[in-house]
């Protein structure tokens, strides 16, 4: 797969697994989402991340949103340059996913895909996110 095929990929892997993109489970969209990581992509480097950040919406609501990214980089002579990203995003209510500091975990920051994976799954925010329903859901990708 080549990176700018990386989102319709990713969505393809989500309808095999008899998934909804809009209303994915956690747990379930976590093993795509794995399983998304391993397949091979020509890029010179690439990071995934786990990241719950808490937002109020301009209508005043508070929601956290969780998403899982890869993102994909080039390798310049000042260091690694983001160049585009593919993921899933879900959006939680704040009473749902109470979320005290926002969350940035990098793979970069283990010494394997296996450990960081490991990691996340035991973060509390993962575990809260999986004991309810998302609001919504969906794959995301874009250029950095």
């Amino acid at each position: 797969m080549r990176t700018m095929e990386a989102e319709a990929r990713l969505t393809e892997m989500v309808e095999q697994s008899a998934l909804d993109p809009a209303h994915l489970d956690i747990w379930e969209g976590w093993k795509v989402f794995k399983a998304f990581v391993r397949e091979p992509v020509p890029t010179e480097d690439e990071g995934i991340t786990a990241q719950a950040t808490r937002v109020t919406t301009t209508d005043g609501l508070d929601l956290v949103y969780l998403n899982f990214i890869r993102q994909f980089t080039a390798l310049e002579e000042t260091g690694d340059t983001p160049v585009g990203y593919v993921g899933m995003e879900f959006a939680f209510e704040w009473t749902d996913l109470k979320l005290g500091d926002d969350i940035e975990v990098w793979s970069y920051d283990f010494p394997t895909f296996e450990d960081f994976a490991a990691h996340v799954e035991q973060l509390p925010a993962f575990h809260q996110a999986a004991a309810v329903r998302a609001l919504e859901s969906d794959i995301v990708s874009g250029e950095v």
